[in-house]
């Protein structure tokens, strides 16, 4: 498994996963943020298994764009309970859809809408905001229980 890194992507920000890549044509220890996407891929994909929708999440959350081959994010549903996200909330109070208007914490899972905002994902989706790395600006609500 041989990973390369993507020059483009080598000034950027560290995540925290170290991994041993190439680097014009020399091994080094880099962040998984510095690959280039089929690198990642091949990292993500390096213990077994394959999630394209997974793959394509942690993608974006990198600066990668989405691969619509891939696109296999599920629809959201309006049957939860009102402790979480319906599509009518997500429309009206978290404003999907709205650019910077659109609340940060708001992320889909596989069973709907969530809200991340009393979750560990809140200081990753803050500072993101911070360096401008994603559109949706917005602190639109008080929070609400995160799926499981």
């Amino acid at each position: 498994m041989e990973l390369i890194v993507d020059p483009t992507r080598k000034h950027f920000d560290i995540v925290g996963i170290p991994i041993r890549a190439k680097f014009d044509g020399n091994w080094g220890t880099y962040d998984i943020n510095h690959l280039d996407r089929a690198s990642l891929m091949i990292w993500l994909r390096s213990r077994g298994g394959q999630n394209d929708w997974a793959e394509n999440t942690v993608a974006i959350l990198l600066g990668h764009e989405w691969e619509e081959e891939n696109n296999t994010m599920p629809e959201a549903t309006d049957n939860f309970t009102d402790d979480f996200i319906t599509n009518e909330v997500a429309e009206t109070i978290c404003k999907v859809g709205q650019g910077a208007n659109c609340c940060r914490y708001l992320t889909m899972s596989s069973q709907g809408w969530s809200c991340e905002k009393k979750t560990s994902l809140r200081r990753l989706l803050d500072q993101r905001v911070e360096i401008g790395a994603i559109n949706a600006r917005a602190d639109n609500c008080g929070g609400r229980r995160p799926r499981p």
